[in-house]
């Protein structure tokens, strides 16, 4: 009972520390194992994978005396075993200060050896985003292998109405719930369209972000074991362009102070220049265009569609 209390204290501190509203479609799949001899880091870029473990990857305690401690992992029970990508650290569990434990040995390697006394540690495993820890007591060799009950999401995004967006005006941020109110904890930011998020099996909150204005949608998506978890997030917004001409499709006038506000008056956009573009939410606008002492306004609407301009004239006025 006391090794288990320990476990979660110690990955619920872990879990802080280290990296780890509308859908169009939520599948799941089996989930891929990394490429043989390359390393998942939490953004999911590949980075060429240290070599695996020989005698020279034994980890000693000073006097050289010790117990073998040989660790594999799995993403699931019935997975096979990780060959790349596993993150290992050992901590003391034989004395807690303060609520934390002595970091004693770390390791990169997906299998690794330690060379430890006899007593008691926690292990602890990071995937990804994933993570796992489990109490060993050493009196004799043993080999470990520690379970995450993981899966992995693949995100996308589109504007409603199946219009595509361009994947360098997306990112998304996965949050999980801890049971408090507004209680959220950032998993992982800035990722990428198609990025592949290992997690924890679970439900986590998915925030699609379309440009950096206002634009953004809100999912609840479930990560199941083994699984790989596709899902595609609808955006009511578009991508909008201005452009101030003295006439009908004439020269864009350069130098134009721009301003866009909502129909509460909050400035959401501004800029200088003849041609700017920004991404907005469904909803009504103003945008002031200024240039010199001479000021031009018009009132718009953003709704789901494809790029489009909004122009000024100075004819108007």
């Amino acid at each position: 009972m006391q090794k288990k209390l320990i476990s979660y204290i110690i990955l619920f501190i872990l879990s802080f520390i280290l990296p780890l509203n509308s859908v169009l479609a939520q599948d799941t799949a089996p989930i891929p194992q990394p490429p043989p001899n390359r390393e998942i880091i939490p953004e999911q870029t590949p980075i060429p994978l240290i070599a695996q473990p020989d005698d020279s990857s034994i980890f000693q305690n000073d006097d050289g005396f010790g117990k073998n401690l040989k660790l594999f992992a799995k993403l699931s029970e019935n997975g096979a075993i990780l060959q790349s990508g596993v993150n290992w650290r050992i901590f003391d569990a034989s004395e807690i200060e303060n609520g934390q434990m002595s970091l004693l040995f770390k390791s990169e390697r997906a299998a690794a050896n330690f060379n430890l006394k006899m007593g008691d540690y926690l292990i602890h495993a990071a995937y990804g985003n994933a993570q796992v820890s489990e109490t060993i007591t050493i009196n004799s060799p043993a080999t470990k292998t520690l379970i995450f009950e993981a899966g992995a999401l693949r995100l996308k995004a589109a504007i409603t109405g199946d219009i595509p967006i361009i994947p360098s005006n997306l990112k998304f941020e996965i949050s999980a719930n801890d049971g408090e109110i507004n209680g959220k904890r950032i998993i992982a930011e800035n990722v990428r369209p198609n990025d592949i998020i290992y997690l924890n099996a679970g439900t986590y909150n998915v925030t699609s972000y379309f440009g950096n204005v206002n634009a953004k949608v809100q999912a609840d998506l479930r990560v199941e074991v083994g699984q790989i978890t596709d899902a595609t997030l609808y955006h009511d917004a578009s991508k909008i362009s201005f452009r101030l001409a003295s006439e009908p499709n004439g020269k864009a006038i350069a130098d134009v102070e721009w301003s866009v506000k909502e129909q509460d008056g909050e400035i959401v956009y501004t800029n200088l220049g003849a041609f700017p573009s920004t991404i907005l939410k469904e909803g009504d606008y103003a945008v002031i265009a200024k240039i010199g002492k001479n000021v031009y306004n018009r009132d718009f609407q953003v709704k789901p569609s494809a790029p489009r301009e909004v122009e000024l004239l100075t004819s108007l006025y």
